[in-house]
């Protein structure tokens, strides 16, 4: 009888051992994540392939775990949660804007942001077309 429950105890000690070193080895994976996989560009706005209006563009997003950060060529530091914006002006007709980032390992992320300009038509303006011949 006393082999029988000290069989029990060990099964159980097994059982909440190995659910322990299964939550931790969980918990290990979501901690080293981005360590293991390195880091992500999101670009909030605006939106790849874009058709804008106006020259003045704000670029937003988030890369976390970013040590050098840069748009377009010119380096921007995110904040503490890895949040960037930056502002820039854009050319007449098709632009091309690469945000690049590099990690701590020196592992770069790259995303392409390609939007267009169109000016609006001045004759246009006022709900009145103007036509010349």
């Amino acid at each position: 009888m006393k082999k029988n429950s000290l069989n029990n105890i060990l099964g159980v000690k097994k059982i909440v051992f190995g659910g322990v070193l299964i939550l931790a080895v969980v918990f290990t994976y979501f901690k080293t994540h981005d360590l293991l996989f390195g880091n992500g560009i999101t670009i909030d706005s605006p939106t790849s392939g874009e058709t804008l209006r106006k020259p003045f563009v704000i670029i937003r997003g988030s890369a976390p775990g970013s040590t050098i950060l840069t748009i377009g060529g010119a380096k921007v530091v995110p904040d503490q949660n890895g949040r960037f914006h930056k502002e820039t002006i854009l050319g007449v007709g098709y632009n091309v804007i690469d945000v690049v980032s590099v990690d701590r390992f020196n592992r770069e992320a790259k995303e392409r942001l390609e939007l267009v300009y169109k000016p609006q038509d001045k004759r246009s303006e006022g709900g009145v077309a103007l036509i010349s011949y």
